[in-house]
């Protein structure tokens, strides 16, 4: 490739080339486990690296709902497997649970004044003038006050309202807060910024949930001190319609929220904050319009002596001008973008909105245009959070606060009462919101997602009036469906009722985060518990009156039949262990055991190894299996494409399958080819990415190919695949494709297949036989 010359005049010019990219392939097997247990952070995913992590932050099982979520990320544990293990706490409480709100047509929102300020001196000793209202955009304003918020609740019909721009805004800042007490859209009007609470969560009396930050460019800088948060405000009570802010004791807190700027390394939430912007928005930067928002999470997690203390974590932050027409250059370069603090909010978060007033966004003297950019003056106006010391020649209306605290964005809801703690609640929502942020494959690498019996504990609970899961228990709904789940005498066919179609919806939700939303990771699913195990520790063909045929293979193949997914594996067992907590026999789900023998196969024989047989689908750590199915019964649960699970009398307990759920014959209907492709997936997609906006040039392109060729050929030498294909060139990169900025790779892949039927043939023979004319 022709190198640019640069010198101008005779002498030696040294170039550097970097043709040293190499395949970025997936590092071990990450796994995503999803469940309740009774402590720690809820709707957050944590990557734990031990039992020890899995026990200090989510605690010990006290419950059947408990105990599947813990043993099941304990198994991942085992084996010293190279495992990342991606937890998430479900809240309990009716509902969408503890922390948020259990009535979903109501929201919150933080309604900010922005006070317009004339200045009469030096930017930064400000007077206020005009205690009745300025109007946004006076000639005479030089910058803009954020005060205090106001918490306001509202209906449905207020946020519809909010969202499709029918708010009448008002057209001054400054004079009483303006917001009142009621209760309805119309006290907004005169707020400058409102933030709405698009998750719905909220705060208890442990003061856990969600805080929202802004601060100016005055706390920026290697002089300043972290002290753009002062302290957590919160509430102790639901006061609808209007709430009174609580400061959050500090020996409640777990960590600093302000720190010297001598203290670089101290764990301060301010700290945290001024080390979102990117960019330079400090005094006299010209960007002295923007501010930084933030969201935190404040969660009770043991520390220290097992003490609960509150832990934060910043969830979401932000830096944006309050003019709806800042742009700032666009790091990948081309046209500058947006800065609008409204757009980048609201393009970005899943759990607040973000509202400014058009009339101070619009306002026409925001900028002196004849100034550059990113100079000190550029900017006519600037943005500042209230604060005391920020305004030194006046004083603003005794109604306005402080506005640099963190300030809770959700109204009060206490956790439930000793007698109801455990209620389990509207599990696909709870869910869908866990899935919505594990869906950012930028952060969170998942290769395998195990259900941890999560879609029974639904269907049990739902079908007691007290909403609360004990797998003991087998009485009235569950007795009456799942006593019926046998062949009919009319259709042979098994009717789910509401226990199964509760239990499908969780499936479904899963199902479709794995082929749909991620589609680079493998769903395990357990079956609904009651076709398995009653009770406390009855296993269905106990009773001598059940067969396997109409009381698990009907069941099984019915409650399965929707199912059609290579994305989706299922086990048909559940397994027993001894509870080490109560000292009593415990039925577990077996996705938590199967995502450990993934793990193990990964290990030893790369993700395209069967995980399965006497070699890597050795199952332990358990002491019995809800069924034993014989040659006879694996034949007909690996016909509806459920992996059985088989304990030999010599070997243990063994999974002898590795279906996928899809019907079609193919090579993805095992689990080998489909882990298989999702591994050399994730490998091409790591290392193609640095590809884009190179030249589509042959130069290119081989080198692309180049690129990727080791991982392919690490998967032949391997048994991954029997041979491979990949073009890239002008066959499949005309003219055409070329001028529609796009660059083609097709790769053709051989896939090992396994030896799941031998077939071993004896034949007797003549004495006088010649062994070779056979063989001819």
């Amino acid at each position: 490739m022709a190198t640019l010359r640069q010198i101008q005049s005779p002498g030696v010019q040294i170039n550097e080339i970097d043709l040293s990219t190499r395949a970025q392939s997936p590092n071990g097997t990450s796994i995503l486990v999803v469940g309740f247990a009774p402590q720690g952070p809820t709707a957050e995913i944590v990557n734990l690296t031990t039992v020890a992590d899995l026990q200090n932050i989510y605690g010990t099982p006290t419950n059947a709902a408990e105990r599947y979520f813990y043993y099941s990320v304990q198994q991942l544990f085992s084996g010293g497997t190279n495992a990342t293990v991606n937890v998430a706490r479900l809240p309990y409480g009716g509902g969408l649970g503890n922390g948020f709100q259990s009535n979903t047509t109501i929201y919150t929102a933080l309604a900010y004044p922005v006070v317009p300020v004339q200045s009469t001196g030096t930017l930064y000793t400000s007077t206020v003038s005009a205690a009745s209202g300025i109007a946004y955009n006076d000639p005479a304003v030089t910058s803009y006050y954020i005060t205090a918020p106001t918490l306001v609740e509202l209906s449905q019909a207020d946020y519809n309202t909010l969202k499709q721009g029918g708010l009448n805004w008002s057209t001054t800042g400054g004079g009483s807060n303006g917001l009142g007490a009621s209760n309805t859209v119309a006290s907004l009007s005169s707020a400058g910024i409102i933030v709405l609470n698009e998750a719905q969560v909220t705060v208890n009396e442990k003061f856990e949930g969600y805080y929202l930050n802004f601060s100016d460019s005055t706390r920026f800088g290697p002089t300043v001190n972290y002290d753009s948060a002062a302290q957590f405000y919160s509430l102790t009570t639901d006061s609808t319609p209007t709430y009174s802010f609580t400061s959050v004791p500090s020996t409640t807190l777990a960590f600093a929220v302000s720190s010297l700027s001598s203290y670089a390394n101290i764990d301060s939430v301010s700290h945290t904050i001024e080390n979102i912007p990117t960019f330079n928005i400090g005094l006299n930067s010209g960007y002295e319009d923007n501010v930084v928002m933030s969201l935190f999470k404040l969660s009770v997690t043991p520390y220290g002596n097992n003490t609960a203390q509150l832990t934060y974590t910043l969830q979401e932050g932000y830096v944006g001008s309050l003019y709806a027409n800042a742009k700032i250059q666009n790091p990948a370069g081309g046209a500058p973008v947006t800065n609008f603090l409204q757009t980048v909010v609201n393009n970005a978060s899943p759990n607040v909105s973000v509202l400014i007033n058009p009339n101070l966004a619009n306002s026409t003297n925001w900028y002196n245009t004849t100034y550059a950019p990113g100079t000190s003056s550029y900017n006519t106006k600037v943005v500042r959070v209230y604060r005391p010391d920020t305004v030194t020649g006046g004083t603003l209306p005794a109604s306005y606060l402080p506005a640099s605290n963190l300030y809770t964005v959700g109204t009060w809801a206490p956790t439930l009462d000793s007698t109801n703690v455990k209620i389990i609640g509207d599990v696909p929502s709870k869910l869908e919101y866990v899935l919505g942020v594990a869906e950012n494959a930028d952060v969170y690498n998942v290769d395998i997602v195990a259900e941890a019996g999560l879609a029974t504990i639904y269907a049990g609970a739902s079908a007691y009036s007290t909403g609360v899961f004990d797998d003991t228990l087998f009485t009235g709904a569950l007795a009456t469906e799942m006593n019926g789940a046998v062949v009919t005498s009319t259709n042979g066919n098994y009717s789910p009722g509401t226990v199964v179609t509760n239990w499908q919806t969780v499936q479904n939700k899963l199902q479709n985060f794995a082929q749909f939303r991620r589609k680079d990771c493998v769903f395990i699913s357990d079956p609904l518990r009651y076709t398995l195990v009653q009770g406390a520790t009855f296993k269905i063909l106990d009773d001598k009156t059940k067969n396997f045929s109409q009381n698990i293979y009907w069941p099984l193949r019915n409650t399965y039949s929707p199912y059609n997914s290579n994305y989706m594996v299922a086990y048909g067992n559940w397994a027993k262990i001894t509870d080490s907590f109560s000292g009593r026999p415990a039925w577990l789900p077996f996705s938590g055991f199967a995502a450990a023998i993934y793990t193990n196969n990964d290990a030893v024989a790369y993700p395209w190894g069967a995980p399965a047989g006497l070699n890597r689908g050795i199952v332990t750590g358990i002491s019995d299996l809800a069924i034993n199915p014989q040659q006879k019964q694996r034949d007909l649960l690996y016909k509806i494409s459920i992996n059985p699970v088989v304990n030999y009398p010599n070997e243990g307990f063994v999974v002898m399958g590795q279906k996928t759920m899809q019907k079609a014959p193919s090579a993805f209907d095992r689990v080998n080819v489909r882990r298989l492709f999702l591994y050399l997936e994730k490998s091409v997609l790591n290392t193609t990415k640095y590809f884009v906006f190179e030249p589509n040039t042959s130069f290119t392109r081989n080198r692309l190919v180049n690129t990727i060729t080791p991982v392919f050929e690490l998967a032949k030498n391997t048994q991954g695949i029997y041979d491979y294909l990949i073009v890239c060139n002008d066959t499949n990169n005309p003219p055409s494709v070329i001028d529609d900025n796009s660059l083609v790779v097709d790769i053709y892949i051989k896939p090992v297949r396994t030896a799941e039927f031998i077939l071993v043939n004896f034949y007797a023979t003549r004495t006088d036989q010649n062994f070779q004319e056979l063989l001819q």
